[in-house]
């Protein structure tokens, strides 16, 4: 008899030896890599950007028990707190603490994504691919070394939406999945508002396949989970707008001004993300991408490319200093406006921001033209009256999109801020866009081996540049 491992046995270790390099490989570029920066730059141990809140009502929950705000939280915050008791209990008033907190949990959020990635995406190692990408995109370090809700909130948003995957890939449909990512939704919800966006898009999914299915029974439990849902939801907003010292944001009226500032954001947001997707868009090939959009339709693809480009071009031509939303990708620092008046120097190189600006803004036109398949998809489906999803779980990442692009489309209108920060999640789920109709692996391993062979040399190159050219903003982003 032949020792060692069983036959049975062998593909189950392999997987999970291939799972622990992703963790670590992940852990150290999402944990280490901005720790290390922050640490060698003197950010580490000190409060950055809204911290100073955050780490205040922190502390004082760990010691009293009493959730004390400041007159600046605008978030909900409490599941932060919360999760970060036991850490503050036990270090103290440790900021150091606080931020491997923060960078821990980050990690979490970004295996799911690699996991999600494995059940959507064909290879499956692009779903790690994406995760890598938001890694060692140029926000993900700023916040992960901090106490910002920002990535918590990314974390469980996108645990929630893999629960929700899951749940929608079983067979028949998983309520106790489904009823996961409900709960996830919420802890997301009470980190940061946003948050709530994967837990609805999973309702509104499972609701919709189980319609077209008439599985009335899955469907009224899961309408009754919706319910409980939005019950607890209400109830925590409301309980935290009548804490002392809470800052609830108060929406305005839309007016003819709000909407040229949202366009001028969303134009800016655009090309924000089409900068950080952009290695997701190399990898699945520009060419590739701009046919697959030709076929389905030359003339919107050509309407779609052209009124993108022109709303891109004409909106830097008349805001050239912020040609992205926010503030952690500005030439002159992150918030330099906050904490130095005057003019103020470079710190990013004008010529790479330049390049930078260039890149986003074609990779957001790329970005637009890869949605044309899909909108003359939904178009036939409609005309032809075939609304049940072909795919739950795409369905569901698709709805969660257009859920996150409505919520900053609506704070943008009412007035509300909208910061860059809010985007980790935004990196992830317009990656997926360009692969999600490449077929099954079977196929893909059938393509011509040259085809393969350009496919990892794209991501490899991909990668790597975003990495380098985005280590410098890095580092400075500490300083």
């Amino acid at each position: 008899m032949q020792r060692g491992a069983s036959p049975d046995a062998r593909p189950l270790l392999t997987f999970w030896v291939v799972v622990f390099l992703v963790v670590v490989g992940l852990g150290v570029l999402a944990v280490g890599v901005p720790l290390v920066i922050a640490a060698r730059s003197g950010a580490l141990g000190i409060p950055r950007s809204d911290d100073w809140s955050y780490l205040l009502v922190q502390f004082r929950f760990a010691e009293t028990g009493h959730i004390q705000l400041n007159n600046w939280v605008s978030m909900t915050l409490v599941g932060q707190i919360v999760l970060g008791t036991p850490v503050a209990a036990v270090t103290g008033r440790s900021i150091i603490a606080m931020q491997w907190f923060t960078a821990l949990v980050g990690l979490v959020g970004l295996v799911a994504v690699a996991a999600m990635g494995r059940r959507l995406l064909r290879p499956a190692w692009w779903g790690v691919f994406v995760a890598a990408m938001i890694a060692v995109g140029p926000l993900w370090g700023p916040l992960a070394a901090s106490f910002m809700t920002d990535v918590p909130s990314f974390t469980f948003g996108m645990l929630s939406l893999a629960a929700g995957v899951a749940g929608l890939r079983r067979e028949p449909m998983s309520l106790v999945a489904i009823a996961v990512a409900l709960v996830l939704g919420f802890v997301a919800f009470s980190i940061r508002q946003y948050g709530i966006v994967p837990a609805t898009a999973t309702v509104i999914t499972a609701s919709w396949v189980l319609i077209a299915r008439r599985d009335w029974r899955r469907l009224r439990l899961v309408l009754l989970l919706a319910v409980v849902l939005a019950v607890f939801t209400g109830v925590l907003f409301l309980w935290w707008r009548a804490l002392p010292g809470s800052l609830a944001l108060s929406p305005s009226v839309p007016t003819f001004r709000s909407a040229r500032t949202a366009a001028i954001k969303g134009s800016n947001l655009l090309r924000l993300v089409g900068l950080l997707v952009s290695p997701a868009l190399v990898l699945a090939g520009p060419r590739v991408l701009v046919g697959r959009a030709w076929r389905a339709s030359s003339r919107l693809t050509i309407l779609v490319a052209v009124v993108a480009g022109g709303v891109l071009a004409g909106v830097y031509r008349h805001v050239p200093e912020r040609p992205f939303v926010g503030d952690h990708i500005a030439r002159d620092g992150v918030s330099s406006h906050y904490v130095l008046a005057g003019n103020r120097p470079d710190v990013v190189p004008r010529a790479v921001f330049d390049v930078m600006v260039v890149v986003g803004s074609i990779a957001a036109v790329l970005l637009v033209v890869a949605l044309v398949p899909f909108l003359v998809d939904a178009w036939e489906r409609v005309r032809a009256r075939r609304l049940t999803p072909s795919n739950p779980a795409v369905a569901l990442v698709g709805l969660t999109t257009v859920g996150y692009v409505g919520a900053y489309a609506l704070a943008a209108l009412a007035g509300l801020p909208l910061f860059d920060q809010h985007l980790p999640a935004g990196e992830f789920l317009p990656a997926q866009f360009p692969w999600s109709r490449r077929r099954n692996g079977r196929e893909f391993q059938s393509m011509p081996p040259d085809f393969r062979a350009r496919n990892k040399r794209n991501a490899n190159v991909s990668l790597s540049l975003y990495f380098v050219s985005h280590l410098f903003s890095l580092i400075n982003c500490f300083r």
